[in-house]
């Protein structure tokens, strides 16, 4: 997965295809802003009842299941791309190389199939507290431990047992830690 651009792979040493898997998030933030409401489809759920139109809750435009299907689409037809969105997009933010927006579509692809694990990455509790939703869980703050300050954070810490987050490239040694994490979890 080798790109011209190799300010997108500064992150990845010998495990590049586990270590670009944040690559979305850290994008994010340097040059990819377009991709945020990739990352979810926050379905809302009405903990109190009533209807979503009476609360200021609004769909993204463009959510995960739109971004993978796009970017399975595109990646697997190069030549015939079913999501013109998507992969204009990628483009756009890669100065119009191909390599990099592939390099790009196939990074966030890996991203986003871990994100839609994460059960709040697929919904946002509306209520009177959260008129406009909680955001996946990102606005119900808790006292911070670890790192850790709100409930999405910590479902992503496994509840507090893996917070933070990790060097990257991996060391030999934290590869090693996040292997016996994983047989941990397994």
């Amino acid at each position: 997965m080798e790109s011209a651009d190799k300010k997108l792979t500064k992150n990845e040493g010998k495990h590049a295809f586990v270590e670009c898997a944040t690559f979305a998030d850290d994008f994010k933030y340097n040059g990819g802003y377009y991709q945020k409401g990739w990352h979810f489809i926050d379905q809302p759920y009405l903990d109190e009842g009533g209807e979503v139109s009476d609360f200021d809750f609004e769909l993204d435009t463009h959510n995960i299941t739109e971004a993978i299907n796009g970017l399975v689409g595109w990646t697997t037809d190069l030549e015939h791309p079913k999501d013109s969105y998507i992969k204009t997009t990628v483009e756009n933010s890669t100065k119009g190389s191909e390599e990099n927006a592939v390099s790009v579509a196939v990074r966030l692809l890996i991203h986003y199939v871990g994100d839609i694990h994460q059960p709040l990455h697929a919904t946002s509790r509306v209520d009177k507290e959260y008129p406009k939703g909680d955001f996946g869980g990102n606005t119900v703050h808790l006292p911070a431990k670890d790192g850790v300050t709100n409930l999405h954070a910590l479902w992503d810490s496994v509840g507090y047992e893996f917070s933070g987050y990790a060097k990257l490239p991996f060391t030999d040694a934290a590869w090693t830690l996040n292997g016996q994490r994983a047989d941990a979890l397994m």
